[in-house]
């Protein structure tokens, strides 16, 4: 059977905490809508799944240096070094927006945690 292929690049990979997604941000919309608007206008699609995803961390604030989330997973297909940047600078903005210390990222199978600045 003969078929055809579209390459679609770097797949990203990001947990948003659930607790916060329903709030408002600064365009006025919920950060739930403004995810997927920002992705679907830059990228053409973003994929979450229908389950959530428990995120432990290592909290070196508190004493019990653990901290938990219930988080969403999402997924996007990016295709070169600019959407990453753009991506990473969205991220960042609705981080810094939700009050979050960081966000874990995958970018091509590569974990960090995107920080927002001051």
């Amino acid at each position: 059977m003969n078929y055809t292929e579209e390459a679609l690049g770097t797949v990203a990979l990001f947990l948003i905490p659930e607790l916060g997604l329903r709030d408002e941000s600064s365009s006025g919309e919920t950060f739930e809508k403004e995810i997927e608007n920002f992705f679907l206008d830059k990228f053409g699609s973003c994929t979450f799944p229908g389950k959530s995803v428990i995120d432990y961390r290592l909290d070196p604030d508190k004493a019990s240096r653990r901290r938990l989330a219930i988080s969403r997973e999402y997924t996007v297909a990016i295709k070169d070094a600019e959407a990453v940047l753009q991506l990473k600078e969205f991220l960042a903005r609705i981080a810094s927006e939700m009050r979050l210390k960081s966000m874990y990222l995958e970018i091509n199978r590569e974990a960090m945690l995107l920080t927002p600045s001051a």
